[in-house]
């Protein structure tokens, strides 16, 4: 199956030492844009916003990049269940606003090892929404709590 590439991926210059313009694809594989948004994924838990409340009349701000990445949680002590939760539906709200080919999110918490390793394992589960497919994705990742990052295995 193939899929519009994202405008952002098109405009990035593989060869900007060659003059002349290739034609660019405009169609990438099921896998390609899998890969793409694991990317995506990764880029956006790995940035943090100001975490700023912005003022309800200022609406075009609430897509601007003021509201890119997750929040400063490095205060939290995830060994608390409740912390875990709350660290959970920042991701999947993360994801949801800044991943639109994505929908359906849920994040599961696979182990904790916060005490011992310093890491989180979870395992991100989503539906793939494109005007060609609708299917599940999962993503399976870890936050290194001691360095403050998030990896998309796979």
């Amino acid at each position: 199956m193939k899929f519009n590439t994202p405008l952002l991926q098109r405009l990035i210059d593989e060869q900007p030492y060659n003059h002349r313009e290739s034609k660019v694809m405009n169609v990438i594989e099921q896998r390609q844009l899998i890969a793409d948004i694991k990317l995506n994924i990764e880029n956006i838990l790995n940035t943090r916003s100001l975490g700023i409340q912005l003022p309800e009349e200022l609406i075009a701000l609430k897509n601007s990049i003021l509201n890119y990445g997750m929040i400063d949680f490095s205060h939290s002590h995830f060994g608390h269940k409740s912390s875990q939760t709350m660290l959970c539906q920042h991701i999947k709200e993360n994801i949801l606003h800044s991943e639109k080919r994505l929908s359906d999110v849920y994040i599961e918490i696979l182990t904790s090892d916060i005490a011992v390793n310093r890491t989180i394992k979870l395992k991100i589960y989503a539906k793939l929404n494109s005007s060609m497919i609708n299917t599940a994705a999962t993503f399976d990742s870890s936050w290194d709590y001691f360095r403050q990052k998030f990896t998309i295995d796979g």
